[in-house]
């Protein structure tokens, strides 16, 4: 997947930001992308749509973390506000509990949270929401 100069990041419209661009990096594609490389901005405003993430358009690295996204506009409006939108991701987790595996957010929060007693209360609210979707209540004993 490559991109045009016109849909890559111009450094000079964000110099707030770190980005990696195709050209300063040989191994663009070996990056540990966040969300397991769908764009974050997408699934936030297009309600958990998972769009993969273009890595040639360029990759925000923020708070050391990667991350790479579907569309020029997807990635300027993420790296404005890029806190909130890793907030708006994991709210939509709460919605749609298999977004929480397969974007590997289990790994963002064990990163924030290291405890052992955290990364069980996370799954056991997974596998809650996952019962209440799929509608079969949970068996008392």
């Amino acid at each position: 997947m490559t991109a045009s100069s016109d849909e890559q990041i111009e450094l000079t419209l964000l110099r707030t930001q770190t980005w990696i661009m195709p050209h300063t990096t040989d191994s663009l594609n070996e990056l540990p992308l966040q969300y397991n490389g769908f764009c974050g901005y997408m699934i936030v405003n297009r309600d958990g749509l998972l769009l993969p993430g273009n890595p040639f358009i360029g990759v925000l690295k923020h708070k050391e973390r990667f991350y790479a996204f579907s569309s020029k506009e997807a990635a300027l409006t993420f790296a404005s506000c890029p806190d909130d939108f890793v907030t708006e991701v994991a709210e939509k987790s709460k919605y749609f509990p298999e977004l929480f595996q397969l974007l590997k957010l289990n790994q963002q929060l064990s990163c924030e949270h290291p405890s052992s007693e955290v990364g069980l209360f996370l799954w056991v609210i997974l596998l809650y929401a996952l019962f209440i979707k799929s509608g079969i209540p949970p068996q008392n004993k």
